[in-house]
Formats: C-alpha cells, sequence, structure tokens
C-alpha cells in the first residue's frame, strides 16, 4: 500500500488528507461493508479545563466510496489505430473514513523545566540506522547566501549539511576546540578580528579542503550589494569587509564594533552566513552552485527535492573534525498537516516530528516509550504586529544604518496609508486617521484576544500569556504590569465605536502556513476572536518566502502573524523598527531608535536592560503589537531513538542530528 509520506506530491496528501491517515492505520477488512479498524480524531477536555485533539482506535462501519484522481493506462482510437496513451481520470473506490467526534476524557497537563543537556556519548563502532523526521516545509536549496532568503536557512545547518566559522559548547562558551577558527584576536582600536583557521575541514563531493578563499568569499557574498541573504540587514550594519591575510588567516573589519559578534557569527545564533566552497562557484557559476548542497557538516546531502524529502548520510564514514555522527543516515521528510504527522509518528513511520504543543499528551499515551523533547531554543513572543505605521519622517535618524533594505526606501513608506482601509494605522503628519483613532482601533483588537484561552487551547499550556515584545516576562524584576493587556470584549467593542467603527471594519490578516514558528491555528483563533470584535478578517495564507520580502522597505501594509526576539534582556530589541529595516510593521521616531541603538555601546547590564524597557514602554503605550504568549516549542521523539542531545539556539529549529542514536533492530 506504501507509506503516506511517499504518496507523489503534497497537493494529493492534502486532497486526500485524512483519508490517507485512514488507509495508512486501518486494517482493511471489507472493500464495500463490514467492521474494520478505523482512526477518529476526537476533542477531549482537560482538568485545567482546556479542549485539546487526540486520536483514538475505534470499530465503525464503514461503506462509503470516495472520487478520487488518478494516472491510468488507457485505450484509444488515433487516426484508425488503437494506441496506449496515459490518461489522468476519476475513479471511484472504498476508501477508509476518518470523522471527527467528541468525547470528555480527564487530562493533566504539566509544564516541567528542562534542564541543559549532557551529549550522549557517540556509540563505538561507527554509524549506523536511519531516522526519519517530519516538519510542516522542506525549503528551496539556496546555499549561495547572497542568493537567499526564504527565511528558514538555517534548515541547511540544522539537517548537518553547513557549518559555521564558530561554535559553542552546551554550556554556550564560543569553544576553539570545536570551531573552524582556532584562534581569535580583536585589534587593540576594536576595527577587526583576526582569526586563524584550522586546517583538514574538507568539504563535500570532494571539493577540497576549506581555506581562507572559502572563508572570505562566503562572508563578502552574504553582506555584498544587493544580498538577499535572509540576515543581510543585521550583518550589513556592523560588518564592513572580510579579507584575506594568509590560506590560513583572516581578518573581519568592523563597520561598528559589535561586542557580540562572536555569538553572532557562532551556532547559538540564526542568520549567520555558513561556508561554501569558492571552487564550486568558480566552476559550475553562482546559479548552478546556488541549488547545488554542499558544505563541510557531518552529514552529506545525497538527495534535495523542495516541499518534499532530503536526506543526508554520514560523510567520510562518518569520521568529521568536529562531530561523528551517530547515525548513517537521516530522511528529512515534508508533512505539512499535523494530523497527518501524528498518524505517521504514531504508525512509526516517522521518530521524530515537529509537535503541536496541544498534541504531546495524546501522542505519548499512543506510542510507548515516545517523550517531548524541548527544542533547544529561545522561548518565542508569538507577536501580531499592526503594520503600517511608519513614523520615524523623511530624516535618518542618528542611529540609522544604510543597509541592503534601507538604502532605496521610498518615503512615505508605500505601506503608510492611514485611511478608511486601514483605520489602525495613525497619521502623526494630521492628513489621515488620528492618531487616537488609530490607537483605540489597535487597542481594541489587543484587548479582543483571550490569550489565556489561546495558551490553554491552542499552545497546550506550554508557555506564558506576555504581552510584550522586548521578552519581559511577568516573573522579571523589570516587568510593568501596565504593559499587559486584559482581554474584556465588551470594552474593545466600545474602544471600536469610540474610534469610529461602531459596525467594523474590513482587512486582510497574513498568517504564514510554513513559518518554523507561527502556528497557523492561533492565528485562525485570533481571527475568529476579532470576528466576534465585528471586524470582518480576510486571512492571508501564502508561502512565507513569498511574503517576506514586503516586509523591510516599509512597503507592507497588512496585519500580520509572527514573532520577535526572545532571550537576554539587555539586547538590543528593536532593529526591525527601523534601524536595520522595517521587518516589524512600523518605523518608530528617532529617541527610540537612538535608545534602542545606546544599547550596543553601554557596557553595563543593568542600563541595557533599563533602555529596553524605556522602549517597550513606548511600544506598549501606542500598542504597535499584540504579543499572544511566550511559548516553548517541542518536538516528539520516537522509541527507536536511543539517545539525542539537541544544542541551544535562537530558534525552533532541529540541530545536532549527529547526536541522534538509533535502536539496534
Amino acid at each position: 500500500m506504501g507509506s503516506v509520506w511517499k504518496r507523489g506530491r503534497r497537493t494529493r496528501l492534502f486532497t486526500l488528507g485524512l483519508l490517507a491517515v485512514g488507509s495508512m492505520l486501518a486494517a482493511l477488512a471489507a472493500a464495500c461493508g463490514g467492521t474494520e479498524t478505523v482512526v477518529e480524531t476526537v476533542i477531549v477536555e482537560r482538568t485545567v479545563p482546556e479542549r485539546v485533539v487526540e486520536t483514538v482506535v475505534v470499530e465503525k462501519e464503514v461503506t462509503r466510496t470516495e472520487r478520487v484522481v488518478e494516472t491510468v493506462v488507457v485505450e484509444r482510437q488515433v487516426q484508425g489505430e488503437t494506441v496506449r496513451v496515459v490518461e489522468t481520470v476519476v475513479v471511484e473506490r472504498p476508501v477508509t473514513v476518518v470523522e471527527t467526534v467528541v468525547v470528555e476524557r480527564p487530562v493533566v497537563v504539566v509544564a516541567t523545566p528542562v534542564a541543559p543537556p549532557t551529549p550522549a556519548p557517540t556509540p563505538a563502532g561507527g554509524p549506523s540506522g536511519t531516522f526519519r523526521l517530519a516538519i510542516r516545509n522542506i525549503i528551496p536549496p539556496l546555499f549561495v547566501p547572497a542568493l537567499g532568503g526564504v527565511g528558514h536557512e538555517q534548515d541547511y545547518a540544522s539537517w548537518g549539511m553547513v557549518e559555521f566559522l564558530l561554535y559553542a559548547d552546551y554550556d554556550e562558551n564560543i569553544d576553539p576546540d570545536i570551531s573552524m577558527a582556532t584562534s581569535w584576536e580583536v585589534a587593540p582600536d576594536q576595527s577587526k578580528v583576526r582569526f586563524t583557521l584550522r586546517d583538514g575541514i574538507m568539504f563535500h563531493k570532494g571539493y577540497g579542503e576549506m581555506t581562507a578563499d572559502d572563508v572570505v568569499w562566503s562572508m563578502n557574498n552574504a553582506i555584498r550589494e544587493g544580498s538577499t541573504f535572509w540576515g543581510v540587514g543585521g550583518l550589513q550594519s556592523w560588518m564592513d569587509r572580510w579579507e584575506k591575510v594568509d590560506d590560513n588567516t583572516v581578518d573581519l573589519f568592523f563597520r561598528t564594533y559589535r561586542a557580540t559578534w562572536d555569538v553572532t557569527l557562532s551556532n547559538l545564533s540564526t542568520h549567520q552566513p555558513w561556508i561554501y566552497p569558492k571552487k564550486a562557484v568558480d566552476e559550475l557559476g553562482e546559479s548552478v552552485a546556488n541549488v547545488t548542497p554542499l558544505g563541510t557538516g557531518p552529514f552529506e546531502n545525497v538527495l534535495y527535492r523542495t516541499d518534499d524529502i532530503v536526506i543526508v548520510e554520514a560523510f567520510n564514514e562518518g569520521n568529521h573534525w568536529r562531530a561523528d555522527p551517530a547515525a548513517q543516515r537521516m530522511e528529512v521528510v515534508e508533512i505539512e498537516e499535523p494530523l497527518v504527522r501524528n498518524a505517521a509518528f504514531t504508525t512509526r513511520e516517522m521518530d521524530i516530528i515537529e509537535v503541536a504543543n496541544k498534541d504531546i499528551p495524546q501522542l505519548k499515551r499512543a506510542v510507548t516509550g515516545a517523550y517531548e523533547q524541548i527544542a533547544r531554543g529561545t522561548t518565542w513572543p508569538h507577536v501580531v504586529y499592526y503594520t503600517g505605521n511608519y513614523w520615524r519622517g523623511e530624516e535618518a535618524c542618528e542611529s540609522t544604518l544604510t543597509t541592503t533594505w534601507t538604502a532605496d526606501a521610498e518615503w512615505p513608506r508605500p505601506g503608510f496609508k492611514p485611511d478608511a482601509e486601514h483605520p489602525w494605522i495613525g497619521d502623526p503628519w494630521g492628513n489621515g486617521n488620528s492618531m487616537e483613532s488609530a490607537l483605540k482601533v489597535r487597542q481594541a483588537m489587543s484587548m479582543a484576544i483571550d490569550r489565556q484561552t489561546l495558551l490553554n487551547t491552542v499552545f497546550g499550556g506550554l508557555g506564558l500569556p506576555t504581552a510584550t515584545y522586548t521578552g519581559f516576562i511577568p516573573s522579571d524584576p523589570g516587568w510593568k504590569d501596565e504593559w499587559d493587556v486584559s482581554y474584556d470584549l465588551d470594552a474593545a467593542k466600545a474602544l471600536l465605536a469610540e474610534a469610529g467603527y461602531p459596525d467594523g471594519f474590513e482587512f486582510t490578516f497574513y498568517v504564514p502556513p510554513d513559518h518554523i514558528v507561527v502556528n497557523p491555528e492561533a492565528g485562525q483563533a485570533v481571527a475568529q476572536m476579532w470576528r466576534q470584535l465585528g471586524l470582518q478578517v480576510n486571512i492571508e495564507q501564502s508561502a512565507y518566502a513569498t511574503a517576506r520580502p514586503r516586509h523591510f522597505k516599509g512597503v507592507d501594509d497588512i496585519i500580520w502573524y509572527h514573532h520577535s526576539g526572545g532571550g537576554n534582556l539587555d539586547r538590543e530589541k528593536i532593529g526591525a523598527y527601523g534601524r536595520y529595516n522595517t521587518f516589524h510593521g512600523a518605523e518608530v521616531p528617532c529617541d527610540i531608535q537612538d535608545l534602542a541603538a545606546s544599547v550596543l555601546e553601554e557596557d553595563d547590564e543593568q542600563t541595557r536592560i533599563e533602555s529596553n524597557r524605556k522602549v517597550q514602554d513606548y511600544v506598549s503605550e501606542w500598542r504597535l503589537n499584540i504579543p499572544l504568549g511566550t511559548i516553548s516549542d517541542y518536538f516528539m521523539v520516537g522509541p527507536r531513538i536511543e539517545a539525542w542531545t539537541p544544542h541551544r539556539i535562537a530558534g525552533r529549529y532541529f540541530t545536532n542530528p549527529e547526536t541522534v542514536q538509533v535502536r539496534a533492530e
């Protein structure tokens, strides 16, 4: 019958939907009648209380046939002769049906803090076994940094193919013993840092040993003029250029000194360039090299199909300079629909899956020996952005940096439309919606979101209903109660009427279906809450890679669901509100941009935190966004996996595939 995840293109999976799940899990006892075992999706009541989705096996009569599209060989007359041709036809055949019913069952959910991991030792005898990872999206191969920009390029490292210049150990200390650079030294005047490179690091597919030429080319390519590399704005703000000193030595010249340059270039971060073989670019040209997966990682690519599957195998028989892989083979499979991922995990076709937090309890009950593994990244504030409030003005701020994304940005920003169709956009120059009315609209929309219910249901109770863009949570010493937003639908309706919209208004809400952090179900729930406020919400769900470019130059005027950066409270927080770009949908005045930028030059940690508190004061006062909660993300790990020790990273990414050990069958 075949595995669900191997059948054709993703569109067929979506078309047959849960029918494919039922076919995979059910024992076909009769084609058109009789009794057979099928899988049902049910909603259960938790004792918290909350509603979650659970999968159980039941006995049910099945007599249905379905119409499906199939490719067949048929005979037909062509110019008087009978020939065999391939046609796409509609046929009827019996199928197993999955339905949804409601039952009640008590479930207790406890969120348990997870200690930092202790890496499991690599077993003796070399790599062995294959494991399968199911995720929602396989991005295109874009291995030339300047030609990227899809927004999830960290996946290339997550799957073990590429590596970064610096690596941190499990205590988060940058360690030269496991880095491509064996040592580095910052110049006394902080104008540059010099790296000594490691000998003997080999590229995949016979492209030779890594040298200074590869490092310099990779870094300069990422930040070159016109680059669409996913981290180009931040890098161009402080990184000027890279130069070769000799075959084993390179210099990084600072545009402006950045104290956290080492973290930014390490595996603790994202949006940092990887090292790609310059020889491949010289031989193949940039266009071909771009779609050629190459690197120095512990796994070498053997198959790459966008929106489908990536297969990697242990490089150099598992003898790697930094991390010897425990498994011989890793297969990364795109399964977009969460229920299909869950079903593939339940039937042991997938060993590790991206999982919705609310589904964790049911999967642990369904699969003996399965457990949840926290994605060891920063917990993320999930945020709705009230896009279009570009308030900086025509003059550049003192702290504004010219980057690829700001160099040719128009003024006024194209997305600045403070008109009747965009009532959440205020006009500080008095030519459109008043700042007061637009603020009331944003406040009303924020108050209409029941964040605690979202947390209890969609996010499975694993997080906090915080309301700060900058990452402050109620337990932090610097927390302010006035930052929070209480759910009050009646008060929200009153505010909306005061703003001049007693009957609501119509707008588009962008919810990316394939973003590694965004939970589309949460976006749907928020839209429904706004409908209860009286708004007409049209959800846009185009691919994240296609929507992402419009966020950078003040072009976007669509309210959207994304996230902000969590983590350390003493780091700069609003570079994407005008300093580097307008990625988060607004552009704040110069004094706030300058205050945020001062964090980069301040030595005292408490002063940096206090500056970020003042930044949050401004964002909350004008309600430029509404965080839905600070959420921890998880993977489900099946019983075939002996051990896996992921590393902390700034994001919900699969990490350290080389540590995955597969149990002997």
